[in-house]
């Protein structure tokens, strides 16, 4: 049997809007005290303002990418051009090269951003969706998931362990399901470094 509370959030804010505007009338309509649902109607209007955010920063967050990825031709060609000016120089320096990098295969500049950038590593167990990541010097992480059925990424929580399991049943019951993670390092319970690479994981019976 369905439930008639929506578990997306898309849908969760078009019926929580809807509640918002009309407890009013019902209440009256059912000759209850003007507050009986104040508590209902406080958490529906907090989690429209929570969503409102959300949904601000995932537009901030998109306009960044798109810049970012515009930007990204002209700082390579430019950087090409500088490194091949460096290189073409008189006797330069190994240890200039060196120090910018020039000689090396980017092991060093790896070495950084894994230190900046979670690698999670997502397998299922049973009934469980088992994440592991190297914490690197860092407190810990936060964990974002996305579901089969759900329209965007949504906080799963922080966690200090590096082993995390998820033991949230399936959305539909008996029904496959794909979980998608990212993460980003967290340091003094604040979100620090590169968001993750996605991660994914069937949990149910396998999907075609």
């Amino acid at each position: 049997m369905n439930d008639w509370y929506p578990s997306q959030d898309a849908k969760l804010s078009a019926f929580l809007t809807n509640f918002v505007a009309n407890v009013g009338t019902a209440t009256a309509e059912l000759n209850l005290s003007a507050n009986a649902f104040a508590a209902a109607t406080a958490a529906a209007q907090n989690w429209l303002v929570c969503y409102t955010a959300r949904q601000e920063a995932q537009k901030t967050l998109d306009t960044a990418l798109a810049a970012l990825q515009k930007q990204a031709p002209d700082t390579q060609k430019n950087l090409r051009a500088a490194a091949k000016q460096i290189k073409s120089t008189m006797n330069v320096p190994a240890s200039i090269l060196a120090l910018l990098e020039l000689t090396s295969t980017g092991e060093a500049s790896l070495d950084r951003v894994a230190a900046q950038a979670p690698a999670l590593a997502a397998t299922a167990e049973r009934d469980t969706v088992v994440i592991k990541y190297k914490k690197m010097g860092h407190q810990g992480l936060l964990l974002y998931s996305c579901r089969t059925g759900e329209t965007a990424f949504s906080l799963l929580g922080t966690y200090t362990l590096n082993r995390i399991e998820d033991t949230r049943p399936n959305r539909v019951p008996s029904q496959p399901e794909l979980r998608q993670y990212y993460a980003v390092y967290m340091d003094k319970d604040q979100p620090t470094g590169s968001q993750s690479a996605t991660v994914g994981v069937v949990i149910g019976t396998t999907m075609v």
